[in-house]
């Protein structure tokens, strides 16, 4: 009885983290399928496998790719966590321990949240600890023989596991980890508990209150809504970037970025932009987060500068290893205007031995050569709000650049120079007129109006920004309080 209220209970442990990362933590699978790559050749199979913990690595890497669709991700994740459980069960002689089979699995499925904790770690005692069930199957001389014999290449193959770069301590936390694996078989093996109901109980109930607690707590929610505004990005999901969204305040630059972005592609930005909010000219580009910016600056037709981003985010990768998403976006960047064809044909070759791109074609529609400078100038990106006016009066076709431009001086409240550049727009855009109304009051005109309403609402509140809220997706509500 006890042995089948086991399965049961693992069962529901494995649905439980299977769902969490496919639906609560989907962001975070895709940053991290998008920064690795995995290739059907013999040459990565052996460069990766004779690496440090190369053998976990390598097939951690086979399963990582899976993170492409986030519902195997998570699958892939509990599968790997329910077999390393059953595996350390095996060594349980009262199946009244049985639920400390639980406690590593669950315990790294926790770390799992924080992202440089990715799914080699677990490979690797996952295998291990299936080696050292094997090996328990002989006899005590020939187990001790083949104990010894194994240990290093286990050591060194498997456990030995490569975790980002920047990642604190791996080694001294992996460690602690793979002597904690250790410590539980060995427990598991020489507690002998019959008949204990109660303990047994009691062990469930704190094997799984523990993994909920930690996994609470270390539930980013900020990171994953940057991973997930980052992904979205990456697909061009214009829609689900809006949908997403849509009653969330954003909570970061990304956040602004990509929504910002998401409605310039939909030709909505200059009517919709302050219904989110905005805070300066980081809100359309923040450099330090490459990802993004290299997208917006693309788009707009900074292409050069988009491709110097990418090479960057690639060199910063964790290992300083080629992502998927790294390939993808040299590619597509570097076929605008024919840019180093052979260049080019390597990337898609490379790609062209993964498994989910294969197929990847670049998308030579989305910036042509006539929305690039016409002439050389220098990039600054400490003054992206004078870049984009270069381009905007170099390319006067161009009507992402253009767009930007005004976002960027409504956004940094330079109203007489948008009125100079944008007075003539027909027909005008909702936050245009919004724009125009203020001009033409510090003209000493008279207000439309919805602007003379909002002047009479703001005396009334004595500029108290929580009375004016139903303001707040209007223009003269950033230019007052943002």
């Amino acid at each position: 009885m006890n042995r089948k209220l086991y399965n049961i209970l693992l069962g529901l442990f494995g649905t439980a983290v299977w769902l969490f990362f496919a639906l609560a933590y989907q962001g975070h699978l895709h940053f991290t399928e998008g920064n690795q790559i995995f290739l059907f050749t013999g040459s990565f199979a052996k460069e990766t496998i004779l690496d440090r913990g190369g053998l976990a690595n390598y097939l951690a890497a086979f399963l990582t790719q899976f993170y492409y669709y986030s519902f195997l991700g998570g699958f892939v994740i509990a599968l790997t966590c329910v077999l390393t459980a059953l595996g350390i069960s095996r060594f349980s002689r009262s199946e009244s321990v049985l639920p400390l089979s639980m406690v590593i699995p669950g315990l790294y499925a926790v770390m799992m949240l924080d992202g440089n904790w990715v799914l080699v770690g677990l490979v690797g005692i996952c295998c291990a600890v299936w080696i050292a069930v094997l090996v328990s199957k002989l006899p005590f001389i020939p187990r001790l023989v083949v104990a010894v014999l194994i240990a290093c290449p286990v050591w060194h193959f498997l456990l030995r596991a490569k975790f980002f770069e920047y990642m604190v301590a791996p080694d001294a936390a992996y460690a602690c980890i793979v002597a904690g694996t250790a410590l539980v078989c060995v427990a598991s093996h020489y507690i002998r508990l019959e008949r204990q109901k109660a303990v047994e109980v009691i062990l469930y109930v704190i094997v799984f209150a523990g993994m909920s607690f930690g996994a609470y707590e270390r539930f980013d929610k900020l990171d994953e809504e940057i991973h997930r505004y980052e992904y979205m990005v990456r697909v061009r999901d214009w829609d689900g970037i809006l949908e997403y969204a849509e009653g969330r305040k954003p909570s970061s630059p990304v956040s602004t970025n990509a929504i910002n972005l998401a409605l310039e592609m939909k030709g909505r930005l200059a009517d919709e932009m302050f219904l989110h909010y905005q805070n300066g000219l980081r809100s359309l580009v923040n450099f330090e987060e490459r990802k993004i910016s290299s997208e917006v600056l693309f788009l707009t037709g900074f292409v050069n500068e988009a491709l110097h981003v990418a090479f960057e985010d690639m060199a910063g990768n964790p290992n300083r290893s080629r992502g998927v998403c790294h390939l993808t976006r040299l590619a597509e960047y570097g076929a605008v205007g024919n840019r180093s064809k052979a260049l080019n044909a390597k990337y898609l070759e490379i790609l062209d031995k993964t498994l989910f791109y294969r197929n990847f074609k670049p998308d030579t529609s989305l910036v042509s050569p006539d929305m690039e400078p016409s002439d050389d100038f220098f990039f600054n990106p400490e003054d992206f709000g004078s870049m984009l006016k270069t381009l905007a009066c170099q390319r006067p076709g161009n009507q992402r650049v253009r767009d930007y431009y005004a976002a960027s001086l409504l956004l940094q409240k330079d109203l007489l120079s948008f009125g100079e550049q944008f007075a003539d727009t027909d027909p005008m855009p909702r936050h245009y007129k919004e724009a125009m109304g203020l001009v033409k009051v510090y003209k000493g005109e008279a207000p439309d109006t919805n602007l003379a309403q909002y002047i009479q609402a703001y005396d009334a509140a004595r500029g108290n920004e929580s009375r004016l809220r139903r303001f707040s997706g209007t223009y003269w509500y950033y230019a007052n309080f943002r």
